[in-house]
């Protein structure tokens, strides 16, 4: 540690001044080299640093040189081993992001590698990955091995293991299913996982979305009641479910599949689903016309078609001014466009427009 580095070097020069003093006072009677506080202080940093270039003719003087030798070459190899600590954690802090606005990953199944290859997509700002898994997962051999992700494992999860991650600085947080085998999901436990994340990241100064797979619906129902959603911080997708609802409403709807695929993968000539909070400015106006607005916004080549509004974890889809008022605050936009850079500019396009 850098802190260490100033308190090795004092102890070094406190050995020297009180070396150089016992050794004045043992030899400035019968040896030159010794003679003054000054001469002696000289004498003793040389003979220090190449042992009987002054030698001391005194049995104290001889002693405390030999004292001083060993104390100096411990104190030289402490120096450079931790001046060499200091190094190596600076090589790793460029080579390694601090984890910090970081995506973390716990549990991994055949998901994962999807997940990461979309996160690490060019078209979103680069964040380091944090993967946490159980040491003997078969399939995290699967896990990507690049700059800017890193692996952690343990014989389980745990909240000492959770601690290490840094989670309330974490900018989104994944926990993945884990198939145990014979039909037995580990549903149940990723339920406690959830809860000691949500406890770990209790700290931060903006909440952290959580996003938890859940394999059997009937668990995924369960955790809704046990209160999870409560605040809007953790979603709950149950994988299953939204497999059996996607294949019953291309039925009904065939070319829907296309349509979920562009807007479930970055890339540069796709549009995806992006949320952002709707300008204070906007408080009050009737949802109609402030959608009519966004409309608008095309003959300025502002593409964004607005779906949704999130207000108090309640999702208003296609929302009208008759049925769900007015904007109020806090509301949430959710809307189609290129990039979340195009919602943002919204503070600045939509205000006296309406």
């Amino acid at each position: 540690r850098m802190k260490d580095i100033p308190r090795v070097a004092m102890i070094l020069v406190a050995v020297w001044l009180i070396g150089t003093i016992l050794m004045y006072y043992a030899e400035h009677k019968v040896n030159d080299y010794y003679g003054t506080l000054p001469v002696a202080a000289w004498s003793t940093l040389m003979n220090w640093i190449n042992f009987g270039a002054k030698e001391p003719y005194t049995s104290l003087g001889r002693a405390t040189s030999v004292v001083m030798t060993a104390l100096g070459y411990g104190g030289m190899l402490w120096l450079l081993a931790e001046a060499a600590s200091v190094l190596i954690q600076k090589k790793l802090k460029k080579e390694i992001p601090m984890k910090e606005n970081h995506h973390v990953i716990i549990n991994w199944n055949d998901k994962g590698a999807g997940i990461v290859e979309q996160l690490t997509n060019p078209e979103l700002p680069k964040r380091h990955i944090l993967i946490i898994t159980r040491s003997y997962q078969g399939q995290a051999r699967s896990i990507p091995v690049h700059k800017g992700i890193e692996q952690i494992s343990g014989e389980a999860i745990t909240e000492g293991l959770l601690k290490s991650a840094n989670l309330s600085h974490a900018h989104s947080i994944i926990i993945l299913a884990e198939d145990a085998g014979n039909g037995v999901t580990t549903d149940a436990e990723n339920v406690l996982i959830v809860l000691t994340v949500k406890k770990l990241s209790a700290g931060s100064k903006k909440p952290i979305p959580i996003i938890v797979e859940i394999l059997d619906p009937q668990s995924a129902d369960l955790a809704q009641c046990a209160g999870l959603l409560d605040d809007g911080q953790i979603e709950i997708v149950s994988t299953q479910r939204l497999g059996q609802n996607l294949l019953a409403q291309v039925a009904v709807t065939p070319g829907l599949t296309k349509i979920y695929e562009d807007l479930l993968s970055f890339g540069h000539d796709s549009n995806e689903i992006y949320s952002s909070p709707i300008p204070k400015s906007l408080v009050g106006k009737p949802i109609d016309d402030v959608f009519f607005a966004l409309f608008k916004l095309r003959q300025k080549s502002v593409q964004i078609i607005p779906i949704a509004i999130s207000r108090q974890s309640k999702i208003l889809l296609n929302p009208c001014s008759s049925k769900d008022g007015n904007i109020e605050e806090g509301d949430e936009l959710f809307a189609i466009c290129d990039n979340r850079a195009q919602l943002k500019e919204l503070d600045g396009l939509l205000p006296g427009t309406i």
